[in-house]
């Protein structure tokens, strides 16, 4: 989705948006989240700056309708939003991504973490280092013809296709939630795990309802004894007091054991819960931080 004019659509996304979007450079790109009026989130996105000075935005291909037409809602006459029509999206991710797409797609301007730069190489596309795996990693954009020849040319270079439970499984070790599971309309980021998205303040359509302390927040797990937590299980403290419920979960081949993410409403002192899993109470120990450290190419 694009919003031509990027002054004013800057000053426009800042008011229905959780994080402060300060003035942009050509080629940066930050994460962060459309939210209503009561602060809870539309969509989680990403928000480009392109070479062309119009702002880029890049929502959940789920809720794209829904976004557009939330934009469309809340933009003036002064912003056209345009809808991105007949595009291929393509993620490279791990720690060799960069060789393989510079080998591939052909050069490209060096870019780091969160920043993006248009394909000369392939008209009307661009690429960032972006993902949601926790590595180093790629996206990019361009047209569908395109980009089936691109997938057919990463194939051939024996990049190996992954579906979207392994990528469910890289980003629930770094904690990253997911739209609908841990991220929804109903809950503000600070009850969701994104208090940084909401760290300087600014004025919303939300108002102080974004600000707002919860007791509930989202944290990260690890099973300390056989099982594999999924989502809508329970979650019990010491006390068998039920405490939250498990919002994503799975096996981690990494760690050879369960593990996923939780919405709490009470943090226990030692931080020991238990998972109801098919009636048995399995232990589990919460985590605020990674479950497998990521490898991103930060800027220095």
């Amino acid at each position: 989705i694009e919003a031509r004019n990027a002054d004013i659509s800057i000053s426009f996304l800042n008011k229905i948006s959780a994080r402060l979007i300060p003035p942009f450079s050509a080629g940066e790109v930050q994460y962060n989240a459309l939210i209503n009026q009561n602060g809870g989130i539309i969509d989680d996105i990403l928000v480009y700056m392109f070479t062309n000075g119009n702002v880029g935005i890049v929502a959940n291909a789920a809720n794209a309708d829904k976004v557009i037409q939330f934009l469309g809602k809340h933009a003036d006459d002064h912003i056209a939003i345009v809808p991105a029509q007949d595009y291929a999206f393509l993620a490279v991710q791990g720690k060799g991504s960069e060789k393989i797409v510079r080998e591939t797609i052909g050069s490209f301007a060096e870019i780091f973490y969160y920043q993006n730069t248009t394909l000369a190489s392939i008209p009307e596309s661009w690429v960032s280092r972006t993902g949601y795996t926790g590595e180093d990693g790629f996206e990019i954009f361009c047209s569908a013809k395109n980009g089936q020849l691109l997938w057919d040319k990463f194939l051939a270079a024996g990049v190996n296709p992954c579906g979207l439970a392994a990528r469910d499984t890289l980003r629930i070790e770094m904690l990253y939630p997911l739209y609908g599971n841990e991220l929804s309309e109903e809950l503000t980021p600070k009850a969701c795990g994104l208090q940084f998205l909401v760290k300087k303040k600014k004025e919303t359509i939300a108002g102080e309802k974004l600000y707002e302390d919860h007791q509930q927040t989202s944290m990260g797990f690890n099973l300390t004894a056989p099982g594999v937590p999924r989502a809508g299980y329970e979650v019990y403290n010491n006390e068998s007091q039920r405490i939250g419920s498990v919002t994503s979960g799975t096996h981690s081949f990494s760690l050879n054991s369960g593990f996923g993410i939780a919405s709490i409403t009470d943090v226990p002192e030692n931080n020991q819960i238990f998972i109801d899993i098919r009636g048995k109470k399995i232990p589990a120990t919460l985590t605020s931080k990674p479950l497998i450290p990521g490898s991103i190419q930060r800027k220095k």
